[in-house]
């Protein structure tokens, strides 16, 4: 489940663009090792933030 988990959060930030940097891999590593449902809602909001960011600023989508 854990290394499910793992490509589905670095599949993500690849998405975002989001270059995580080495004191983020606790944090990570903590999402990875939730439930599954838990870590889609976390990437879920992090997607959402991340569209009303660029909405906010008028970067095209």
């Amino acid at each position: 489940m854990r290394d499910r988990n793992l490509q589905f959060i670095v599949a993500t930030f690849d998405q975002l663009g989001v270059r995580p940097d080495p004191q983020d891999r606790r944090r990570i590593n903590a999402l990875a090792d939730m439930d599954l449902q838990s870590v889609r809602v976390v990437l879920d909001l992090m997607r959402k933030a991340y569209e009303a960011g660029r909405a906010a600023t008028g970067e095209a989508q």
